[in-house]
């Protein structure tokens, strides 16, 4: 989103975006960690992060903290102070206050529950879930059917704190495991994948 604008077409709110934590711009985490500033009312303020791409605190362009957030792993507000309200929170991703959820582009995600409101649209049509169908009717287990059905519903295999959901359609690990940018293990088996800067 670069601009919000209201029915006539009239700027009301403009954003400025950089690298991500892909370390591009535009890059392959869906720009979270990646919004710089933003204008409303002709103020502008810049946005301060934490290693998962969270917006964790809101500056004036004088040094002032605006507002600072902190969140439950899976992204519910717990705290906030300062007068300042960022549509942008959790994830780098909008948040919704009327229902109280981020959305990702694809989908809705509720931080109370640590649930998408809807199933994951790739997963329905991938071979992950053919997988589980075909598993299903050779091993005759509705309780297998029911955990691979439950993971469409799951925000970042419930590991918020080392894997992130660019869109809502895909785990990833959140940071390079090396200093070099090489990855070791995969986000779905379990593994610390955090950046060893951050430990």
């Amino acid at each position: 989103v670069l601009a919000i604008t209201d029915g006539s077409g009239e700027v009301l709110e403009t954003y400025t975006h950089g690298a991500d934590l892909s370390g591009q711009i535009g890059g392959e985490a869906g720009g979270i960690g990646g919004l710089l500033s933003s204008t409303r009312d002709s103020e502008e303020v810049f946005y301060h992060y934490d290693f998962n791409g969270n917006i964790v605190q809101i500056s004036s362009s004088q040094q002032i903290p605006l507002a600072s957030y902190t969140y439950s792993p899976f992204g519910e507000v717990l705290l906030k102070e300062g007068p300042f309200d960022s549509r942008y929170q959790f994830s780098t991703k909008e948040y919704d206050n009327p229902t109280a959820m981020n959305y990702y582009g694809y989908r809705f995600y509720n931080p109370e529950l640590g649930r998408w409101i809807n199933r994951d649209q790739l997963g329905e049509e991938g071979a992950f879930s053919r997988l589980h169908l075909a598993m299903l009717v050779s091993s005759g287990r509705l309780r297998y059917h029911q955990e691979a059905s439950l993971r469409d519903y799951l925000m970042t295999l419930n590991s918020p704190v080392n894997i992130i959901d660019i869109l809502g359609l895909k785990d990833e690990k959140c940071c390079p495991s090396g200093g070099d940018g090489s990855d070791s293990g995969d986000a779905g088996e379990g593994k610390n994948n955090q950046n060893p800067k951050y430990e």
